[in-house]
């Protein structure tokens, strides 16, 4: 037998690295770092915090199904084929843009479901997945929606006095708007 030393070269070949998630623990606090990057002006609110909590939680258990790791009722784990019972786990970075839409709009906490579903496109997936998927949201509230947030409550639409300029006018997010279009 000889044992021959591997050049450089070789051993970038043969190595392997594993990239996985952070565990929950440390996702949450990045995520709350992260919260607190994007708005540093207003500290996160009791419920933005259970919300990271929420989210890390749940998005670990979409994560075992997408590695097709499952729990039987007696306790036993099953282990299926990768990306079997889902295609596409929830990733961090999608909690992250969920996280920074809510440093800026911390009202929209009340329709999360509408945001992880714009973050988070799992409507795409087969029935059954879709059910499992908001198996685990549901317990957690993270399926909130406001459907009235998508709609005009009052759209009127004038013209100037000087029939220069078309005025739309609109109530969006109780918030009174106002467009002019020439």
């Amino acid at each position: 037998y000889s044992i021959e030393k591997f050049s450089p070269e070789l051993k970038g070949r043969l190595q392997f690295i594993h990239i996985d998630y952070l565990p929950a623990e440390e996702e949450k606090q990045w995520l709350l770092w992260r919260r607190l990057s994007y708005n540093p002006e207003r500290r996160p609110s009791e419920e933005e915090i259970a919300l990271i909590d929420n989210l890390v939680e749940a998005a670990w258990q979409i994560r075992k199904l997408y590695y097709g790791i499952v729990e039987k009722e007696n306790g036993e784990i099953e282990y299926l084929e990768k990306g079997s019972l889902i295609s596409i786990p929830l990733s961090t970075a999608s909690l992250e843009k969920i996280i920074e839409h809510i440093a800026y709009f911390e009202e929209d906490i009340e329709r999360i479901g509408d945001l992880i579903k714009r973050f988070y496109n799992y409507l795409e997936e087969d029935e059954d997945v879709i059910e499992n998927i908001e198996a685990i949201l549901e317990p957690r509230g993270l399926l909130k929606s406001d459907k009235s947030f998508f709609k005009f409550t009052e759209l009127t639409i004038e013209k100037d006095e000087k029939d220069k300029y078309l005025i739309y006018r609109y109530n969006w997010r109780n918030k009174n708007k106002e467009i002019k279009i020439k």
